[in-house]
């Protein structure tokens, strides 16, 4: 029994439905946009970190920056490394005492009157949390206070900061004495 095989065209069919051999130009620009697009989707999820990567990370540097910062200012007394935190030009700072918002060198002079002033508290950083858009930090957090282990005070704090070449810079901090919450 003899087989017999029929060949196989040698031409594809193309989108207007006439037949014939694809260009060569044609066939390369294909694999060449597929590889283009392949390396984007790889770059994309490989060499990105989340948005919430992001924030976990701003929020671990954030929190290191304040401690130490607050650890000089109680143990110290010393308003010096928390005026550093200030970046250099338009800057603002409020709180209860400060007769309203305070800009640029106003804010600074006005926390460097603190120095010598601060009682020597141990602190506690509680609730961090931070919002990032792009390079700017919404960092809120509370601050609680202790003198040999009592409670004195709690802080509620927003600190806005902007990342640098050298890290963060901090533009505006609010900070403000929470309201005791009505029984009932």
């Amino acid at each position: 029994m003899a087989t017999t095989t029929t060949p196989r065209p040698t031409h594809d069919v193309v989108e207007d439905g006439r037949k014939g051999p694809r260009p060569a130009w044609l066939v390369l620009a294909g694999v060449i946009l597929t590889a283009i697009v392949a390396l984007i989707v790889f770059f994309a999820m490989s060499g990105s970190e989340s948005q919430a990567e992001l924030e976990a990370t701003a929020l671990e540097e954030l929190v290191a920056e304040e401690q130490a910062v607050l650890d000089f200012y109680f143990a110290e007394s010393d308003s010096s490394t928390y005026v550093g935190m200030y970046a250099d030009g338009d800057v603002t700072y409020i709180d209860p005492s400060s007769g309203g918002v305070l800009k640029n060198e106003a804010a600074k002079d006005y926390l460097l009157g603190f120095t010598g002033l601060i009682p020597p508290f141990t602190y506690e950083i509680t609730d961090p949390s931070v919002n990032l858009s792009g390079d700017t930090a919404i960092f809120t957090f509370n601050v609680e206070m202790f003198d040999g282990g009592a409670p004195v005070g709690t802080w509620n704090t927003t600190e806005i900061h902007q990342r640098t070449g050298d890290g963060w810079e901090m533009i505006h901090a609010h900070w403000s004495n929470p309201s005791s919450t009505p029984e009932g």
